[in-house]
C-alpha cells in the first residue's frame, strides 16, 4: 500500500495520511489493524478471497477509475 504524506505551509513532508478505512479498522480492532497499516500484512478471509474473485475475472482491478453505476 503506497502512503501518501502531506507538506505543511513551510513545504516540510510530514507524516503519511491516514485513510478513513483505517480509522474504521482501528475502532474495531486495533491489533489487526495494527498490522495492515504498519507491516503492511492482510490475511485474506474467504469471504474476501470470493469477494476480489469476479473483479479479476472482469479486470476491473486494472482499468483506471472506477465503473459508472446506473
Amino acid at each position: 500500500m503506497e502512503r501518501e504524506a502531506f507538506a505543511d505551509g513551510a513545504g516540510n513532508e510530514a507524516m503519511p495520511l491516514l485513510p478513513a478505512r483505517m480509522v474504521n479498522e482501528f475502532a474495531y480492532c486495533p491489533r489487526p489493524a495494527y498490522f495492515e497499516w504498519v507491516d503492511g500484512v492482510f490475511a485474506d478471509s474467504a469471504d474476501t478471497v470470493e469477494g476480489r474473485f469476479p473483479y479479476r475475472s472482469r479486470g476491473i482491478w486494472r482499468r483506471k477509475g472506477m465503473p459508472k453505476i446506473l
